[in-house]
């Protein structure tokens, strides 16, 4: 995992919507949370609703946020937002799917148009904070690679202030979210459970529940649709459950204080997910022996697993062990048909050596990562420092550049872009890269 922070617009229109609730939250900047195998899972479980919604909207994707809160929300028709605090205290894959298919709801609708109009003046900022979680946890500085895979190294978001959605399109989101799992056969069990969940949180109302009511009619409108759907007794997949349960386990580990996580997953629990959950926590006690054995443990149980090798290259790297690293993170690259994420934390591995030929190859690998990651500000970073380390000093201002630019600060990525120029050869794609980069950061510096 890995955080990061970016830049957006400083005017946006924008939406957030409490999970299945009405009304919506002040909220404080909180980063994207990136993790080869989280996003895989809740990609596969996401998947059907977005089909089932025909059109465009099969291209939307989940994005989790690091924020302990059961929340989600969408600002502009091409995610649902997903709060880490949303995956830890869903019960299961299905009410998690049953969250996604609500805002989901939001977009086919049309709501976040008309509500962004009224939020138009609204300030987004974020904070330009670089933080090192953890495997799938943290990937930003110095020793600190990314989740495994990269975990949590994703734009830190900021949000100021919100207009809630009306109860009408909150009930309109629910009708949809039902359509959604309908045709594609899931069960709409996870949406009433969800609901009647935020039913009772409201007795013992948080400040936060109490900006998020809940109409009665709209929990008697989607428990009488839910239960007369014929799938609504159909089963959860148990490989999807698993891989959900995995997903959470990291989280834990990763993100919660360690004696939470230890607590979780006692010693006696030997399941993949408690040994994840546990490998995490014993690096953030320090405990490297047990952390080890329990990594030795787990590669044993799921020998020809990618994620387990991302894990374990992620945590070796943290403990200082570049050399196991490379080879747990090669193994991951190749067992996962080189996902784009596991090969830049590979990269990362591979430049922490220092050596100008090794850095040349953790340059191609994130290249490469870039046909599919080209907006992560972090591959960016990560490929100025392999060009620098490997003596191309102009490749590595334009890198520096870009993740500049990503990042929001044009100021910087004008003084790296010009350092580029300065030393890129005439007539080549990256002299014209740098340009571009000047001219579009010129009305924003000067």
């Amino acid at each position: 995992m890995a955080f990061f922070s970016a830049r957006f617009p400083r005017f946006f229109k924008y939406m957030l919507c409490g999970a299945l609730t009405a009304l919506a939250l002040p909220f404080q900047a909180r980063a994207v949370v990136r993790d080869a195998e989280i996003e895989m899972t809740l990609e596969e479980i996401f998947r059907p609703v977005a089909e089932a919604a025909g059109g465009n909207y099969g291209g939307v994707k989940p994005v989790l946020i690091n924020d302990p809160q059961f929340n989600a929300f969408v600002r502009d028709g091409k995610s649902v937002y997903l709060h880490t605090g949303l995956i830890m205290k869903a019960k299961n894959a299905g009410q998690l799917r049953g969250v996604m298919a609500h805002e989901l709801g939001h977009i086919t609708g049309g709501h976040i148009a008309r509500t962004g109009e009224a939020a138009r003046d609204v300030l987004v900022q974020s904070l330009l904070t670089t933080a090192a979680v953890g495997a799938a946890a943290l990937a930003a500085g110095g020793g600190g690679g990314g989740v495994a895979g990269g975990l949590l190294a994703g734009q830190q978001v900021g949000f100021g202030a919100f207009t809630a959605y009306s109860r009408a399109q909150e009930s309109a989101a629910d009708q949809a979210a039902l359509n959604f799992l309908q045709k594609s056969g899931q069960s709409p069990r996870g949406v009433l459970e969800v609901l009647q969940y935020l039913s009772e949180r409201e007795k013992t109302a948080t400040a936060y529940m109490r900006t998020h009511p809940l109409s009665r009619q709209r929990l008697a409108a989607v428990q009488k649709r839910a239960k007369a759907s014929p799938y609504f007794s159909a089963p959860e997949s148990p490989a999807l459950e698993k891989k959900y349960a995995r997903a959470v386990a990291k989280i834990v580990g990763f993100l919660e204080d360690p004696t939470v996580a230890l607590s979780l997953y006692p010693p006696n629990d030997i399941s993949t997910a408690a040994l994840i959950a546990r490998a995490a926590a014993y690096r953030k006690t320090g405990e490297s022996r047990k952390m080890r054995k329990t990594l030795a443990a787990l590669k044993k149980a799921e020998p020809k697993d990618p994620y387990i090798y991302d894990l374990t290259g992620q945590l070796l790297f943290e403990s200082g062990d570049i050399k196991g690293a490379i080879a747990d993170y090669e193994k991951a690259y190749r067992l996962s048909n080189e996902n784009p994420l596991i090969g830049i934390f590979y990269a990362r591995a591979v430049s922490a050596t220092d050596d100008p030929e090794k850095n040349k190859f953790a340059a191609k690998l994130i290249k490469k990562a870039l046909l599919s990651e080209r907006n992560y500000p972090l591959a960016h970073r990560s490929l100025s420092v392999a060009y620098d380390r490997s003596g191309e000093p102009g490749k590595a201002a334009l890198a520096s550049a870009q993740y500049y630019m990503l990042i929001g600060d044009r100021s910087r990525a004008k003084r790296q872009a010009e350092r580029a120029l300065r030393t890129l050869p005439d007539n080549t794609p990256e002299k014209f890269q740098a340009k571009d980069i000047i001219f579009f950061s010129k009305k924003t510096v000067e």
